[in-house]
């Protein structure tokens, strides 16, 4: 007996694998796009953590001026602002797709191509923030208090936060930058404010322009608009707990001499302090205080007749101190080691004298910033 193959089955395959291929270009399309985003974000990321760290430094417009220069430069890999040639960049820009007057994407020939290589660092976000000065919540660079009893860390549109209070005397630097819509009717008119906020376009869609997005006459279109990404990250000033030994003379140390709380007398210590908690063996009251050079002052609390260190003042005499690097660290766990030598009685005296002090408005302790939020 002989078997006959069904008329036209070759044709229901050829279908098939037609539909099934256009389906896995459209999700190939949308991950390379998706990848694209992602660049973006996590660039954008890495740019606001280190910009909120050296913003929080100097709570000022030093402060604003430094962070600005540093995102600057870490999309600056040739050192130079005024002419930067390379490709470091948070994703691509819109002005890379061209597209027809219904949105279509135009595929080209090659032709120009050369041109296009030597003038490529205008397709591309380079991030560089607005000096925000007048602080408004909006802005690039926001000074404030972080509020971190709060259960919301997120923005709405006019870039209002519950865990972040505007204010020019505060301990909290907040940094952000953005990539949103910037066609008329859609653009947020917060995003670009000269001298207060700053956005680059949406990460624009370059395979995924092919898939067949419907196209949207009035509002938001993914294809004309790209995708929205945001980066915020928010430092604030921690009193510091260790301090890193240094005998370079441009390098902040702990000094050799310390003093109580809030009194004017200075005494020699016997041993090095570069702990929280660290016990200390005091020494006679100095002389002349105004001999003794620029680091950090260990500040004393007396338990049992036993001097532990409780934090750390900036002591600045010399005339170029305003230059020095910081040697310091905010980080509990940098004191761990001096903290697990102390009996239950000291931790919890070293400890609650710390907290003590952090609290008091008019604290002698010594701040440097660390990260308390980063958000996409």
């Amino acid at each position: 007996m002989t078997h006959s193959r069904m008329p036209g089955r070759e044709g229901q395959v050829l279908i098939l694998f037609l539909l099934m291929l256009l389906a896995v270009l459209g999700v190939l399309a949308l991950t390379l796009d998706y990848g694209f985003v992602l660049l973006s974000r996590r660039s954008m990321q890495a740019a606001v953590n280190a910009g909120a760290l050296e913003g929080g430094r100097k709570l000022n417009s030093a402060g604003r001026n430094n962070a600005k220069i540093l995102i600057g430069n870490i999309f600056d890999d040739n050192l130079d602002p005024s002419a930067n040639p390379t490709t470091l960049n948070a994703g691509i820009e819109h002005s890379l797709v061209s597209v027809t007057s219904d949105q279509g994407t135009v595929l080209g020939n090659g032709n120009g191509s050369q041109d296009l290589f030597e003038t490529r660092t205008q397709y591309l976000y380079r991030p560089l923030p607005e000096l925000n000065e007048s602080n408004a919540i909006h802005g690039d660079l926001v000074i404030g208090d972080f509020l971190e009893d709060s259960t919301s860390h997120t923005e709405n549109s006019q870039y209002q936060r519950d865990d972040f209070d505007v204010t020019v005397d505060g301990d909290a630097f907040l940094v952000r930058l953005r990539r949103t819509p910037n066609r008329v009717g859609i653009a947020n008119s917060l995003d670009r404010q000269v001298g207060v906020s700053s956005s680059g376009t949406g990460s624009p869609m370059l395979l995924g322009r092919l898939l067949p997005f419907v196209h949207s006459d009035g509002g938001f279109d993914i294809r004309q608009d790209g995708v929205t990404v945001r980066a915020t990250a928010i430092s604030q000033q921690q009193p510091i707990v260790n301090i890193g030994t240094s005998t370079d003379p441009l390098v902040y140390p702990a000094l050799s001499f310390a003093k109580f709380p809030g009194g004017s007398e200075i005494f020699e210590i016997t041993n090095p302090a570069y702990n929280l908690g660290t016990s200390v063996l005091l020494g006679d009251e100095v002389d002349n205080p105004n001999t003794i050079p620029s680091g950090y002052l260990p500040l004393l609390g007396t338990l049992d007749g036993m001097h532990y260190v409780l934090g750390f003042a900036l002591r600045e005499v010399d005339s170029n101190a305003s230059g020095k690097v910081v040697n310091a660290s905010p980080h509990l766990h940098q004191a761990k080691v001096a903290l697990d030598l102390l009996t239950e009685e000291a931790y919890n005296f070293v400890l609650e004298g710390h907290l003590s002090l952090a609290s008091e408005a008019s604290s002698e302790l010594a701040k440097m910033p660390v990260l308390r939020r980063a958000m996409d």
